[in-house]
Order: structure tokens, then sequence, then C-alpha cells
């Protein structure tokens, strides 16, 4: 009797065992999905030629799904993407439209100085009307070549100045950055009395943005600084004050037609002093056999920016 009891609890035991071995299966797949432990995603190694792998993902982020994994490599700008084969044909598509040669723009500026109002030159000359644009006159001119023989011409007869004739190149809706100055130097004056030289920078910069758009045209933005001292005007220090002049606009040009801004103005105080040897030294009287003047030029800057689309 005994032992049949202990076979009967036996028997019981195990079929206790397996009712739990059963449940404990049954729980675990009524809470997951059977199919989402199959991976079904292929991997998508793309090499990059025209853009960089940060743009691509940036761009891509916006429709990647919840499965994907995106991996990029800087050093040899190759994408991996590791998702559903639908997904990534779609990204393989996005890809090949953005991974294409961006076009170039060549960028031709020539910066002059004149003391003499090329507006009205200019205009006769090529039959061009000025745009007033706040306090900046703004022209186009196609004949290029034409010109640049007429500012020879006129540099010749020192009526002009060439300041700058700087070339450089950038691609569709990238900035470039051309600038032209100089430091001045002054005294300035410290809290003790001591004095130190510093230099205070001023410069004309000029930052193009182009946009190429439809038969061949291109949007210009323009960035325009002009920072002069006004040597007049020094504070307590010594420090000269700075006079600035600024102008940000968007001006539609031809491909190869020249951009002129004018409006741009320089202000300079030259102080003379005209006095006879030895007599004008003498305390008191010297004075009387000397003369000081303050002489003020203005001359305008004048810019001629050529745009070229290359390649």
């Amino acid at each position: 009797m005994i032992r049949v009891l202990k076979i009967f609890k036996i028997i019981i035991l195990i079929n206790l065992l397996f009712f739990m071995k059963v449940y404990s299966f049954n729980n675990y797949f009524s809470n997951q999905d059977l199919f989402e432990k199959i991976d079904t995603r292929k991997i998508l190694n793309i090499d990059l030629d025209y853009i960089s792998s940060d743009e691509v993902i940036k761009e891509i982020n916006k429709i990647l799904s919840k499965k994907s994994y995106v991996f990029s490599n800087k050093d040899n700008n190759k994408l991996i993407i590791k998702d559903e084969v639908d997904k990534l044909r779609e990204y393989q598509e996005i890809i090949k439209a953005l991974d294409i040669p961006k076009k170039q723009v060549l960028i031709s500026v020539k910066i002059i100085k004149s003391n003499l109002s090329l507006k009205n030159q200019l205009g006769v000359k090529f039959n061009t009307n000025f745009i007033i644009n706040a306090a900046y006159n703004i022209a186009k001119i196609a004949d290029t070549n034409l010109l640049n023989i007429e500012l020879s011409a006129l540099e010749e007869e020192g009526l002009v100045e060439t300041i700058s004739n700087p070339k450089l190149i950038t691609t569709n809706l990238k900035s470039a950055t051309i600038s032209q100055g100089q430091e001045i130097p002054y005294n300035e004056t410290h809290v003790h009395g001591n004095q130190t030289v510093n230099f205070k920078k001023t410069e004309l910069s000029l930052i193009v943005n182009p946009r190429i758009i439809k038969q061949n045209k291109i949007l210009l933005n323009l960035n325009i600084t002009n920072d002069s001292p006004d040597l007049s005007h020094i504070n307590s220090h010594g420090v000269p004050l700075i006079d600035t002049q600024q102008m940000s606009t968007e001006v539609l040009v031809n491909n190869n037609e020249t951009l002129v801004i004018g409006g741009i103005f320089n202000k300079q105080n030259n102080k003379m002093q005209n006095k006879l040897p030895v007599i004008s030294n003498l305390p008191f009287i010297g004075r009387l056999f000397g003369k000081k003047e303050s002489l003020e030029t203005n001359s305008e800057v004048i810019l001629f920016i050529n745009t070229r689309i290359i390649g």
C-alpha cells in the first residue's frame, strides 16, 4: 500500500511539473510575437562621392523606420544602413538623388576707389540705369569685357585705383567670403597713465552666397560691411571710433553678368602743418609763422562682382 502511494505521488508530481512547463511556454509566446525573432533585415552598403555621410543621415533621418540602424564611416565617406528590403530600396533612391556633383560658381571681385562719381560715367557708357537700394547704387552690366577696358582706361588716367581683385570658386548654395582692410595703430591710455600701442582692424568684407536657378540665372545673397576709422573722434582712452556701413540684399543676375555696387564711402582726415624752419620753433612767436590745416577727403569704394557658372 505504501508503495502504491509513493508511485501515485510521483505521478502527481510529474503531471504538476508538466503543466507548469506548458503554462510557462504558453505564457511566453502569448506576450511575444514569434515572427519578431526572425530578423529579415538586410544591409545596404553605399560609397558616397559628392555628398558627406553626415548630410545624407540628416536627410534620411526623417524617414528611417524603428528597425533601422545607420552607420557612417567619415574616413572613406561610406554609409551602411540595416533595414527591411523595401525601406532599403527607398533609401537608395533618395541617396542616389542627393549624391550628385554640385555646380560651381567662379566669383571675381574687383574693388576700386574713386574720387569721382562712376554712377554717371558707367551709366552713360553702358546705357545702364543704377537702381537705388537704400544708400547704395546697384547696377548690372552684361558686357564684362568692355567694362574691364573702360576701367583700365580710367585707371591709366589716374581717375580710379584698384584696391583688390580677388577670385575664388564656391559650390552652389555655399557662402564665399572676401575681405580687404588694414589695422589702424593707436595709443591707448590705461587707468594708471600707462600707454600701449594697440591695433584696431578695419576692413571691407563681402559675403556672397550664390544660388543657381533655372535658365542659368544666379540669385546672389549679398552681405557687405565697410568699417573705417574716424580719427577725428577718439574717446578718453585714445581709442578711435569705427564708422560701419552695412548692406544685405538679394540680386538676380545672368551667368557671366557683372554686378556693380557703389555708394560705399570712405572719409579720411589728414592733418597738415605748414611752417617756416627755425622761426616757427621759437616760443610764443613761433606759432605766428606756422599754420595747421585739416584736409578731409571723401572717396567712393565700388565693387564689381562677376559670377560665372563653371563645370
